[in-house]
């Protein structure tokens, strides 16, 4: 993008956004027609903007990392009625997914067929399992962290604009959960040009030749975090039993990702419970990574790294359950965040595997990925809504409660709540 933007891609962009955001709403409505907080967006982010203020709040780490996003989105919140806080939370949080369907789709990353990216952006829009995170700001992070992981496959940032929007993106997303760590084998391999695995000698000297501002800057955030990690306590995440095993590890891979990214929560159980299923699921996804990985390029490469690196922490150390064993639980459909970022990019890693077969089978293919994308949507459209806490109602108590006395306003869901003292 120039310095100049013309009318017409400003007209495309708004038309997409707004394409994008009426699907979004429509997905679960009661995010817009009856707006409620989600679990920390009002019990932690909203509560420690109004009680500490707007910079108090942003210097403490939540959970052992930064998680900027969410304070940002309080504090601007604070501007607005009490009564209108989760609408301004929820309208942010969709424009978020919004501008990251419009930057995938954007001439940054075109040296990708637009047909890819197009399929791609369809199954963003469409995909099931994420009641959990739509339309709230807790979850926006693992959306952010991709939009950070397409600006560095992307073609180089030209133009005063889309270097400010890299800039923004890489502090925001950055400083909003720990994928920064995640992301930074992305940042070395395309620093290194891709030849880490061949010359690792010339591979070293060709990234510090191209060390840049923004390499600075994402190192910095990114000490930062693992800073952050290192000196937090395990005190707020669940100490309850993995559950792990070989075995489980299998049904969850092929459950979760590689046969259930598309499946209704009823027909993840069926693969879960299958050996006939779980098993060839899990051999065949495994083996078209391995595929991607060996075949592709840095970028094709990291397409492999990145998920399986935040799948793997994130297994690691789940929050699911207090006291039962968590791995287990995912059967049910616990732990929908956890996947969101492993089945975009399982979806990303068909297409470029796609990609390598010629002709019709290649077009063949892709139009059956488009066919089940487009079905999937269609019965997993929509989404459960939020439980009612009478949000209103509980705003207008509130506010006839006189200056310092202690609040208690549910949120979703129960027995999530906000307790502080009225201003």
């Amino acid at each position: 993008m120039n310095n100049s933007i013309s009318t017409n891609r400003l007209f495309s962009f708004f038309v997409l956004f707004a394409i994008c955001f009426i699907v979004f709403a429509m997905r679960k409505p009661d995010v817009i027609i009856n707006p409620q907080f989600w679990a920390e967006d009002g019990t932690v982010w909203y509560q420690q903007a109004y009680t500490l203020g707007a910079i108090k709040s942003l210097i403490l780490p939540q959970n052992g990392y930064y998680q900027s996003i969410g304070k940002l989105v309080a504090s601007f919140s604070l501007i607005f009625p009490m009564y209108a806080a989760p609408l301004i939370y929820n309208i942010i949080a969709i424009s978020i997914r919004c501008f990251m369907v419009m930057f995938l789709l954007s001439s940054r990353m075109e040296r990708y067929p637009l047909l890819g990216r197009s399929i791609l952006a369809l199954f963003i829009v469409l995909m099931p399992h994420i009641d959990e995170v739509h339309a709230n700001i807790t979850n926006t992070h693992w959306y952010l962290s991709m939009w950070l992981f397409m600006i560095i496959i992307a073609n180089d940032s030209k133009g005063m604009y889309w270097k400010a929007h890299d800039y923004i993106i890489l502090v925001i997303s950055g400083l909003s959960g720990p994928f920064i760590v995640f992301l930074a084998p992305v940042l070395a391999l395309k620093k290194m040009e891709g030849e880490s695995w061949r010359k690792p000698l010339q591979a070293i000297r060709t990234a510090i030749s191209r060390i840049d501002l923004f390499t600075v800057i994402f190192v910095a955030i990114c000490l930062v975090q693992i800073i952050a990690i290192l000196l937090s306590t395990d005190e707020g995440r669940s100490h309850a039993p993995l559950g792990a095993g070989p075995i489980i590890l299998a049904k969850i891979l092929a459950s979760k990702v590689f046969l259930g990214f598309l499946l209704p929560l009823e027909l993840t159980k069926d693969v879960w419970h299958s050996k006939m299923l779980y098993i060839p699921g899990f051999l065949a996804g495994i083996s078209l990574m391995a595929f991607c990985f060996l075949k592709g390029d840095w970028r094709a490469k990291s397409l492999v790294i990145f998920p399986t690196l935040m799948l793997g922490f994130a297994l690691a150390k789940p929050m699911i359950h207090l006291s039962l064993p968590q791995w287990p639980m995912i059967e049910l459909g616990s732990g929908q965040r956890y996947f969101v970022i492993t089945n975009i990019f399982w979806v990303a890693i068909i297409l470029t595997s796609i990609a390598y077969c010629k002709g019709m089978v290649r077009w063949g293919l892709m139009s059956l990925l488009t066919v089940l994308i487009v079905i999937s949507g269609y019965y997993n459209f929509t989404l459960h809504k939020l439980g009612d806490e009478n949000w209103i109602k509980q705003m207008y108590i509130y506010q006839q409660l006189k200056s310092g006395e202690k609040t208690h306003i549910r949120v979703t869901p129960s027995p999530w709540a906000i307790i502080m003292d009225k201003k």
